[in-house]
């Protein structure tokens, strides 16, 4: 059977790392893979490390606006043709369209008669719009999580959407370099995994962690990822005199091997459909601090596998990150119990073979 799925952008967040850990999935089981991206970077790089035949295919991103929708029309209309020939040398039995960026090239093969998958794992400012867009240009869309789906109301009434959970393994050899080089301070290390922007809410992290260290609860919080709220968090860090403490590390690729060292893992998302870190966090045994909202609380259970708090709510942050900085037994305990949760309910096994249902029209 032959696969052919659109990725939004090369980026290397958590929907494109779902999606590069599904097609390598069904490649293993014999599946013929292309990815289409409209153009290169880090997604595109791994992809093709790991042996995914990829190939840059120039189709725009829808965005708000006029202006911005004119332009989409145009660029759409151009890239049309390229996707339509392309598909026609691959042949696909079945084609995934990876998140609801993917508009363009799911208009230009609407005609066709593969059968098409959406693959939803965000939720669209234009929610209403953009179910009944789904609707009408995709066989079926898959939520990645029950509260996604839960949002697609309109998808849901009309048995358009059905549920597959993310889900993960931990195949690697982690590099124990990592290890001693963060072991050094001898102090209970946080970490922070994702894009710098407001909807992540790194933020509301950094008042709780200068309200702990006010307290002399020293810890050591390490901050991953870029974004538009780069400049604000270095000049907290610089204002506040937090150096010693808080690290921006950037965009790492091999993030499994850094994240092994974590003690705590803290997810303060404002919005957060359902993060691919929670579930590497439980895959390695590290207990969660997470924000209330989204898909998080399928991920953390209150007391068993880590703590939930309000969204922006920095005291509360800072009081539920106090106690398992200050308490490694627990820490164990929730990291054992987010293990055992993550086996049960969220493996690669079962993400790879129900969606391999899905696409082949066995299971709607």
């Amino acid at each position: 059977m032959n696969v052919l799925a659109f990725n939004h952008d090369s980026g290397l967040y958590g929907a494109q790392r779902s999606l590069l850990s599904l097609l390598l999935g069904l490649q293993e089981k014999g599946h013929e893979i292309l990815l289409c991206m409209p153009t290169q970077g880090l997604a595109f790089n791994e992809a093709w490390d790991q042996g995914i035949r990829t190939e840059v295919v120039t189709y725009p991103r829808p965005m708000g606006g006029i202006k911005n929708l004119l332009k989409f029309i145009v660029e759409s209309a151009e890239s049309s043709k390229q996707i339509q020939q392309m598909t026609k040398d691959f042949k696909p039995n079945a084609v995934i369209y990876n998140t609801v960026a993917c508009l363009a090239p799911a208009i230009a093969l609407r005609k066709s008669g593969y059968r098409k998958i959406w693959s939803i794992r965000e939720m669209s400012p234009m929610l209403k719009i953009m179910s009944r867009v789904i609707y009408n240009l995709s066989d079926i869309s898959v939520a990645n999580c029950s509260y996604v789906s839960d949002q697609y109301n309109y998808l849901q009434k009309r048995h358009h959407m059905t549920t597959v959970f993310n889900g993960i393994s931990i195949k690697q050899n982690l590099n124990t370099d990592y290890r001693n080089t963060h072991e050094q301070k001898e102090r209970p290390i946080v970490f922070f995994l994702g894009y710098l922007g407001k909807h992540k809410d790194p933020m509301t992290l950094l008042n709780a962690t200068k309200t702990l260290l006010d307290k002399k609860i020293y810890f050591d919080l390490f901050i991953f990822g870029d974004g538009c709220l780069k400049t604000t968090i270095e000049l907290f860090i610089e204002q506040h005199k937090l150096s010693e403490h808080v690290h921006l590390m950037g965009f790492q690729k091999n993030m499994i091997d850094h994240m092994a060292v974590a003690d705590i893992i803290v997810i303060p998302s404002a919005v957060e459909p359902f993060p691919r870190v929670g579930l590497e966090a439980m895959a390695l045994s590290k207990p969660i601090i997470g924000s209330r909202v989204g898909g998080i609380c399928l991920q953390v259970e209150e007391n068993l596998t880590g703590y939930l708090f309000s969204s922006g709510n920095a005291p509360e942050l800072a009081e539920k990150m106090g106690k398992l900085i200050q308490c490694q037994e627990l820490r164990e305990r929730f990291g054992k119990a987010g293990k055992v949760k993550q086996e049960r309910e969220f493996s690669e096994e079962a993400y790879i073979s129900n969606y391999e249902k899905i696409i082949f029209g066995l299971k709607d």
